[in-house]
Formats: structure tokens, sequence, C-alpha cells
């Protein structure tokens, strides 16, 4: 950042992370390569970090040059950044997550279930059952589905039962005296 300010640098190629720290006013171009990456991740708050992340370089160059590389040159966050359009961005996206079921409209959890590989799809499956008897509406289940990052079988719960903690609490009681490690991720950003 010193040389920077001390015009010692001509270039400087940065995480998006890093660039917030950057306030020189020297900054006459900036370039996001692969907005995709932020637009596509497996969080609730992709969207809503990629209009942030545009809006940060944007205010960084203060009327300079922005150049953005995307394959969705239509998506709503990129259009609604291009005319400025907050208000409709944030509608949007709302719409877009009241249809997916997510926050705000339904609390989102992720149990993770680690184990012997031959165990953890039959607990996620009695798990996924006993969810779906006991919490009649309002309740989503996706999975089991493997989770290579955590080495683990996943579920994600979507619901607005207020008492879902106790059937988690049963839930985990249930396979404390098994060999199967079963963890409630109630306020996961992460989908993956």
């Amino acid at each position: 950042i010193d040389d920077l300010n001390e015009k010692r640098l001509d270039i400087v190629i940065t995480s998006d992370v890093f660039s917030r720290s950057i306030t020189s006013s020297r900054i006459k171009l900036v370039g996001i390569i692969n907005l995709d990456v932020v637009l596509n991740s497996p969080s609730m708050d992709a969207n809503h970090l990629a209009y942030s992340m545009l809006m940060h370089a944007n205010n960084l160059i203060d009327n300079q040059t922005l150049v953005i590389q995307t394959y969705q040159p239509k998506h709503f966050v990129l259009k609604n950044f291009l005319i400025n359009n907050y208000d409709n961005f944030y509608f949007e996206d709302l719409e877009l997550r009241k249809a997916l079921k997510v926050e705000p409209f339904y609390e989102v959890n992720r149990i993770l279930v680690k184990g012997e590989y031959k165990d953890v799809f039959v607990v996620a499956n009695n798990i996924k059952k006993t969810l779906l008897s006991l919490v009649k509406e309002d309740l989503f289940v996706i999975g089991p589905s493997y989770n290579y990052q955590e080495r683990c079988v996943q579920l994600i719960v979507k619901h607005k039962y207020e008492k879902i903690a106790d059937i988690y609490n049963n839930i985990y009681n249930f396979y404390q005296k098994t060999n199967t490690t079963v963890i409630f991720d109630r306020y996961s950003k992460k989908l993956m």
C-alpha cells in the first residue's frame, strides 16, 4: 500500500479482501476477473457479496474505468449495478430468496453426518424421515448428499418451525450412543 501511495507501483493484482484496504487516488483502472465465481458461490449471500464487491471497486476508481469479466452479463446483480439501482437489486434479491425458501423467509440449517461411509447415508436418511414425520408443514429437506469439502454427508433443512431445536436436541442425543457424529449447523451461510 505504501508503494502504491508513493508511486512506486503501476499495477496491483490483488484479491477482493485486500483491495478493500486500498484507498489510493492513483487507481485508474480496476478489473474484476470472473465475477461468476462470487455470483455462483454456494452461499445465501452470494448476490449481496457480488454487488458489494462491484460497489467497492466502483468507489475505488472514482469515475475511472471498471472492467468486469462475466459469463452472465444479464444477471440481475450486474444489471442493477450498471444502472445504479440498489433498491431494485434489493427487491429482486428478496424475491429470489422467497422463491428459494431461504432467509429471511425460512431458517436454513445444515446437518452434517460423519462416520463410516457405509453408515452415513443411512443415518442421514433416518434423520430426514424423522424431521419429515415430526414437522408437517413449511419444512423442506434437501439431501442427503455427499459434501466433499467437509468429508461427510449433509442435509439442508429449510423451515419455519420455532421448536426445531428440541427435535435437533433429541436427534443429537440419540446419535451420541453410536459411532456416527451428527453436527447441527443452525446459522450456516454455506450451502455446500
